[in-house]
């Protein structure tokens, strides 16, 4: 059993991908002791720690527990709480947000001064997203500062556990009043449409209340911890900064980059072992101990990425774990990405020349890849100028080529040729439904997708298909824009000067 503060001290904190990539060379599952205390099997590998999350052998509900929020439920519970909002965060509802999110971070750069040293913590990273989320749930504006102060003290540190608490205790507790009307809340936000619709059977009030509480507490430091190590990024590497500019990468190669890199998020949520487990290797016996994947251990793998201590633009980013994986993805993925889009290309259209004026200070957690403080000055600044070359890329025409549909139907019938499903390969056209072809079984679906993912080589993060009909024609479309997205790209590595794994 390894005690990770014993063996690493404070460098856990400050360069965890190195401490990680030296347990994943002794081996790729190890017994540690984490800095919060926790005993668990951790999981260092790429692959690994994907099967681990998408396994049927491990449980996201503690055993002994009865009911919990979202993320600390199995199906079919887990897939009826986030079906109730997974239309929220669709493409669809993402693109009607736009609007607003760019309205907000041109307000907040407006307040940015010009000509002193900056935290752009405090004064852009933390903000936009609370005013997002105030606005996607309907949040009344002078309940602002309230939502300001919990979420700041959401930001996880490994001592900040009461801290924590309490402000959860609060928020929970204010959305309590609400659902009892006895606190005003605009009706066009997801609250007071989760209020006013009809709900599928079984889920109560206390069921939304949690799982509203669930996406301001793990929504917000994702998105963050997202905007700040983006920004640090391009502040770190100066062949970022080149690159933009000469248009041969853009923001969203960088914020893709950086979820692998730099992922918001260092450690899964929990995972219980319910059955004899083998992963890379190692037998786990499942007896309900507990087990977590190492996001940032993974995604520097390299035996899944090339050169995986560089950050290298245009690289196919596929697989990452910047939002884990599985079944339990973050569901908001698409939406903190839109939020990191629209924040980190403004800040860099506007403000191209700023530079970091301090050492990188993250905060001691285990869990959050986050920062103290990320001071800059914005020096050269020109507000209102634009955002940065390829903040927003055109859409591309879907096209379904043979070879491309083939290979997804072989897919979905290896899943049904190890299902005890009534379907038959006759059945499966390129319009069926795969929920239902699949028996509705989310692992099976999710198995489809992460395979799909790693035979392609791209990405298939984009909530509303995970939300909306999904049949071979629709998912083959997706893939084949991804691949054109990823044709029109040149990698763009680090420049040899670049402080490559500084302070990392």
């Amino acid at each position: 059993m390894i005690d990770l503060l014993e063996r690493f001290g404070s460098t856990i904190y400050s360069d965890p991908h190195g401490c990680y990539s030296l347990l994943r060379s002794e081996s790729p599952v190890q017994d540690a002791v984490l800095p919060d205390g926790r005993r668990c099997h951790l999981v260092l590998d790429h692959a690994g720690a994907r099967f681990m999350l998408s396994s049927n052998s491990v449980s996201n509900q503690r055993p002994g527990s009865g009911d919990s929020h979202m993320l600390e439920s199995d199906d079919p519970r887990h897939s009826m709480l986030r079906q109730t909002i997974a239309g929220t965060f669709s493409k669809s509802g993402i693109r009607a947000m736009t609007p607003a999110i760019s309205h907000i971070v041109d307000q907040q750069l407006a307040l940015l001064p010009e000509d002193e040293d900056v935290d752009l913590v405090p004064t852009l990273a933390r903000v936009v997203p609370v005013l997002v989320t105030a606005r996607l749930l309907g949040i009344l504006p002078e309940d602002e500062p309230r939502l300001s102060r919990w979420t700041t003290e959401f930001l996880a540190t490994d001592d900040g556990a009461r801290r924590m608490a309490g402000a959860r205790a609060e928020l929970t507790d204010f959305i309590s009043q609400i659902f009892e009307k006895r606190h005003p809340v605009d009706g066009n936000g997801l609250i007071g449409d989760l209020l006013t619709r009809p709900r599928r059977s079984g889920v109560t009030d206390d069921d939304l209340i949690a799982t509203i509480t669930l996406l301001v507490v793990a929504g917000h430091e994702a998105t963050v911890n997202l905007i700040t190590n983006a920004i640090w990024c391009y502040l770190s590497f100066p062949h970022v900064a080149q690159a933009l500019a000469a248009g041969t990468a853009d923001v969203d190669d960088l914020i893709a980059e950086t979820l692998r890199f730099q992922p918001p998020l260092t450690l899964s949520s929990s995972r219980y072992l319910t059955r004899d487990l083998e992963l890379s290797g190692t037998a786990l016996k499942g007896d309900g101990q507990l087990v977590i994947a190492s996001f940032a251990s993974a995604n520097r793998d390299e035996a899944k990425y090339e050169n995986p201590d560089l950050f290298l633009l245009g690289r196919r980013t596929a697989g990452h774990l910047g939002f884990g994986s599985g079944s339990h993805r973050c569901l908001g993925d698409g939406l903190a990405i839109a939020e990191a889009r629209c924040v980190v290309g403004e800040l860099i259209g506007r403000f191209p020349d700023m530079s970091h004026r301090e050492e990188t200070r993250w905060r001691p957690s285990c869990i959050s890849r986050s920062q103290h403080s990320l001071v800059v000055r914005l020096d050269g600044g020109a507000p209102g100028t634009g955002t940065a070359r390829g903040h927003q890329r055109e859409s591309r025409p879907m096209q379904n080529s043979p070879e491309v549909t083939e290979q997804i139907r072989s897919i979905v019938l290896e899943v049904l040729h190890d299902s005890d499903g009534t379907t038959t390969e006759a059945d499966l056209e390129l319009d069926t439904d795969l929920r239902g072809y699949l028996g509705f079984d989310s692992l099976s679906i999710m198995y489809v997708l992460s395979t799909a993912e790693e035979r392609f080589g791209v990405t298939l993060g984009d909530a509303e298909l995970m939300t909306s009909t999904m049949s071979v024609r629709v998912l083959a479309s997706y893939i084949e824009a991804a691949l054109a997205r990823q044709s029109t790209r040149t990698p763009t590595v680090n420049h040899p000067n670049a402080p490559v794994g500084e302070m990392l």
